[in-house]
């Protein structure tokens, strides 16, 4: 199997497992406040946008990028943004708890759309209100 299969059916199976809720994810910034990862400290401070950097260059947005342990290591999807032209796009990067280092896969250009679509469904499962509000109303009309 070829690198390019392979991340594809990474990415399948990750867009599976979150609609099934076998797979948590968390912002990189809520991950971040709940525990020490130097490694990923590090990758975030290098690629943000600061006073004396250059703003042209894309930049990580860790409250737009996510993570999610999973068995022995983690699971980050990055979304860079580039101000200038307001285009963004995303890295599936994978972190063994064993190896101290963040690989990113090569999924800049092939996998964007679907990248872009498990995101937008990580992101609506974040800001679900409606069954947020449904949950509140069935505990409401429930017998206790």
């Amino acid at each position: 199997m070829n690198v390019t299969n392979k991340i594809k059916e990474l990415i399948e199976s990750l867009t599976a497992l979150t609609k099934q809720k076998k797979i948590e994810w968390n912002t990189i910034a809520e991950y971040m406040e709940e525990n020490r990862n130097e490694v990923l400290r590090y990758l975030i401070i290098n690629n943000n946008r600061y006073y004396d950097s250059n703003w042209r260059e894309p930049h990580l947005n860790e409250y737009y990028s996510y993570c999610a342990p999973f068995m022995e290591g983690l699971v980050y999807i990055f979304m860079y943004h580039n101000y200038p032209s307001e285009s963004r796009y995303f890295i599936l990067s994978v972190q063994n708890k064993k190896v101290s280092q963040i690989i990113p896969l090569n999924t800049a250009e092939t996998f964007q759309n679907e990248l872009e679509n498990l995101v937008f469904y990580i992101s609506n499962e974040f800001d679900n209100i409606d069954s947020f509000v449904d949950l509140i109303i069935a505990k409401g009309k429930s017998p206790e």
